[in-house]
């Protein structure tokens, strides 16, 4: 099994495999959260999430709050959440007690 895999709508992953990923294509928020309780559950090391089906900012980040590895959200076709950003930002929070990301 790969250490990296890779979550997203299936059009835009498919092609990952070759290169070595896991893929676990899904198509909508529900299967996004299912998908990535499950990747963190086989204990990838590196997890590349698409952001288009993140709706909630919160959730996903209670599923990966165990996961010791890495998890790197990418955009997808629709326009950015910042999903990515609004993670690092709130990790660097947790970390200093101080907001340093300011927009």
């Amino acid at each position: 099994m790969s250490e990296i895999c890779i979550i997203g709508e299936k059009e835009f992953i498919s092609g990952f495999e070759s290169l070595g990923f896991s893929v676990f294509p899904v198509k909508n928020n529900v299967e996004t959260e299912e998908a990535l309780k499950k990747v963190i559950e086989q204990k990838f090391s590196i997890i590349y999430l698409m952001e288009d089906f993140l709706e909630n900012f919160e959730k996903t980040r209670e599923i990966s709050k165990t996961f010791t590895g890495t998890i790197i959200t990418i955009p997808g076709q629709k326009k950015g959440k910042n999903i990515g950003w609004m993670r690092l930002k709130k990790m660097v929070e947790e970390a200093t007690g101080v907001d340093l990301l300011k927009e």
